[in-house]
């Protein structure tokens, strides 16, 4: 489905709350604006939704990528369910970015306000339920390198070139993350029993099952 590339694409006026007699303007997008990149990863989903779920289209991916459609129209600001609709799915784009960035030592908070142009109110407002945007990128760096580790044999050194390879700046600074959240140090997650507050017990794949149902957020 990524690999069909739309050529057209046509909505009822009514869909969009337009008047059907006004004349709208060619208007372009550009793919690399904030607006650009909310409309191609919004559209991106619905199509996804419909490879996983056949013919059926989710109304809630539809209501998003709808009201940006009408953001991009100069739909005025005031309208609440417009603006609910584009902050969820600015929200959904900027979790985005951070999974494309999450190698990326200068990936914080200053980098997204500066990409995004949001305020920084704004920003924690979005990810308060999370504990804010850096404790949400700190956890998806975590599960990130745990999952890796998981994956591979534990050789020598293993544990510091996942931490590097994951933006941690420091040894010491993922080994508390990942005791925080599992419960054990990295050189001994492996060997200990997971945290049964984080992980549910009674699986013998315990654990690689809990990080690849996680790892896609």
């Amino acid at each position: 489905w990524t690999k069909i590339r739309i050529q057209d694409l046509q909505f009822p006026t009514r869909l969009l709350d337009l008047d059907p007699d006004s004349f709208f303007p060619d208007m372009k997008v550009r793919p690399c604006s904030v607006l650009g990149n909310i409309i191609f990863g919004e559209w991106e989903s619905l199509f996804q939704h419909l490879h996983e779920n056949g013919r059926t289209l989710s109304r809630e991916s539809l209501d998003r990528f709808v009201a940006c459609i009408k953001i991009a129209l100069g739909t005025p600001a005031q309208r609440e369910d417009v603006r609910a609709q584009a902050r969820e799915a600015l929200y959904r784009e900027i979790c985005r970015y951070v999974e494309r960035n999450l190698g990326h030592p200068d990936l914080t908070a200053s980098s997204i306000l500066r990409d995004f142009g949001v305020s920084r109110a704004g920003l924690y407002r979005m990810f308060e339920p999370q504990g804010g945007v850096r404790h949400y990128i700190t956890e998806r760096r975590a599960i990130r390198a745990v999952l890796e580790l998981s994956k591979g044999v534990q050789t020598r050194g293993a544990v510091q070139a996942a931490a590097d390879r994951w933006g941690f700046s420091t040894g010491p600074s993922f080994n508390r993350v990942i005791k925080r959240m599992f419960g054990a140090s990295p050189g001994a997650l492996f060997k200990a029993v997971p945290s049964p507050r984080v992980v549910p017990r009674g699986d013998p794949d315990l654990l690689s099952n809990y990080l690849a149902a996680t790892a896609a957020g």
